[in-house]
């Protein structure tokens, strides 16, 4: 079972400013690290594509878990960890918390470094892929183990809101994440090199959370589908545009075309000597008149048939790779057919 927020009230003052860190003694060291690797290899080649393409997959959330510690005045320390060196001595061994971010292939290791910082004293909780999938096994290792996060609930953790060997859940549906601009230290670490985009640099953008499908090899199956903000997508676009201009957007939504038209409208206010080329993965059953497995009524949704006019829109916007993940079918074979002996 998961814990919900005991204090939404007490953690949102605390957000909000009654128990906001005041003065340079109450500010606590946190620590933000995602694990994008299992192992580092000895091997050229693969240091060279774990420096120029695994360096890049990346996360919004951790990311967001920064941005949100850091606004209540705390110290945040941000590190992805492809394969380059110890991961260890990616972060400050002074710290009072320390986040960690994982899949599951690379666990084993997540589960040595939270042995390593609670050793040295440092509060250890997990999140991402792998703590939503084997909780209970991750808790023997980290102090809390998180299900679903949002600004309360971080506020809630750093004032050790939980007893140790907790799995935590918000209980509340996201409403929003930190724009781009507050995201930008983050950003420089994951994605620059020298201070400056590298060629392969994207900066991760969230328009929606959830999908309306079904599927059971997805983590976002019992999730229910929910559009973020416009308008923050629109700050976020608009800033890029100005501050990142060529730059790779790469859309973290788990299914990015339920609400296609949407957001696309969104994407086509800047001129188009402003736009950027993106990334993105949506279900290929979206453009089928009757989608598969689906627990809202799309078919009769305007957002599905304006599906259909997805691929002309989209040369509108610049450059477009489609990523697609469709639900999964029954494989019908064709008979054999009989030969003679």
């Amino acid at each position: 079972t998961l814990e919900r927020d005991p204090k939404p009230n007490s953690a949102l003052c605390i957000f909000l400013g009654s128990g906001y860190p005041t003065g340079e003694e109450s500010k606590m060291e946190i620590g933000v690290l995602e694990l994008l690797t299992d192992t580092a290899t000895p091997s050229r080649v693969q240091r060279i594509y774990d420096r120029y393409f695994r360096r890049h997959y990346d996360s919004i959330a951790p990311q967001a878990v920064a941005a949100w510690c850091r606004r209540q005045g705390h110290r945040v320390h941000y590190a992805t960890w492809y394969g380059q060196g110890r991961p260890d001595r990616l972060l400050p061994r002074e710290l009072d918390v320390v986040f960690l971010a994982t899949y599951t292939q690379a666990s084993p290791l997540a589960y040595a470094l939270a042995r390593l910082y609670r050793r040295l004293g440092v509060r250890t909780v997990l999140g991402g892929p792998h703590a939503r999938a084997f909780p209970r096994d991750s808790a023997r290792f980290f102090d809390l183990v998180v299900h679903d996060c949002d600004p309360e609930l971080i506020a809630d953790i750093l004032s050790d809101g939980h007893a140790p060997g907790s799995v935590v859940t918000s209980g509340r549906p996201l409403e929003d994440i930190p724009g781009v601009e507050e995201r930008m230290p983050e950003i420089r670490v994951a994605s620059f090199h020298n201070g400056r985009p590298e060629r392969l640099g994207n900066v991760a953008l969230l328009t929606s959370i959830g999908c309306p499908y079904r599927c059971d090899f997805c983590s976002d199956w019992n999730n229910p589908y929910t559009l973020l903000p416009k308008d923050r997508l629109r700050a976020d676009l608009e800033y890029i545009s100005r501050r990142l201009p060529g730059i790779l957007l790469s859309f973290h939504d788990p299914n990015f075309g339920v609400r296609f038209e949407e957001v696309l409208d969104v994407l086509e206010e800047l001129p188009p000597e402003r736009r950027h080329p993106y990334v993105m993965e949506s279900s290929l059953s979206i453009s089928r008149s009757e989608p598969l497995n689906s627990r809202i009524p799309l078919p009769n949704d305007p957002a599905i048939s304006g599906m259909r006019r997805a691929p002309k829109k989209s040369r509108m916007i610049n450059r477009m790779i489609r990523i697609s993940v469709s639900p999964r079918l029954p494989i019908i074979r064709p008979p054999r057919k009989a030969t003679a002996r």
